[in-house]
């Protein structure tokens, strides 16, 4: 049985993912995506909605553009900024937080996707613990950049993976 923890990240990934889908070209379709945790290390959330992108990317599911997500903690008493944490370092944080970005491409395809750089959208955040102003607007900028490489990282992927079909 689910609980609210679950329940609120149900809720981010299907909103995120109905931000994505280009669902008006199939009006009648299901398109249902399954997330099975199978091994929890840190950053389930993020980890959950960019693997929920890339199988509707490998599905062949129109998309608006990708989703990238990521999972960032800020370390106890005035200590660092982490991206991606294990599952130790989470739970040691004064805060946790998972963020998720829509890439905004340029239509004429100007932004090499193997450099990042492009402009993102925060598309849905989660936070939990005690943050400061700016320790929430670096942990924000932070997730920021990260998502950048991701959302690189996986329109490379989904580039390739194009070109060997």
């Amino acid at each position: 049985m689910a609980g609210a923890v679950e329940k609120q990240h149900e809720a981010l990934l299907r909103r995120s993912l109905e931000a994505v889908i280009v669902a008006a070209l199939h009006p009648r379709a299901l398109i249902q995506v399954v997330v099975q945790v199978v091994a929890e290390d840190g950053g389930v959330l993020a980890c959950a909605l960019n693997a929920a992108c890339a199988a509707l990317v490998d599905a062949g599911v129109p998309l608006r553009t990708l989703c990238a997500a990521v999972a960032a903690a800020q370390a106890p008493e005035g200590g660092g900024l982490l991206l991606d944490p294990t599952a130790a370092e989470e739970a040691a944080a004064a805060a946790t937080g998972t963020f998720a970005y829509l890439p905004l491409l340029a239509a004429s395809g100007g932004s090499d996707g193997a450099r990042g750089g492009g402009d993102l959208q925060l598309l849905a955040s989660v936070t939990s613990g005690r943050l400061t102003t700016d320790q929430l607007l670096d942990m924000v900028e932070a997730a920021r950049q990260g998502a950048d490489r991701m959302a690189a990282f996986m329109q490379l992927a989904a580039r390739q993976g194009a070109a060997q079909t």
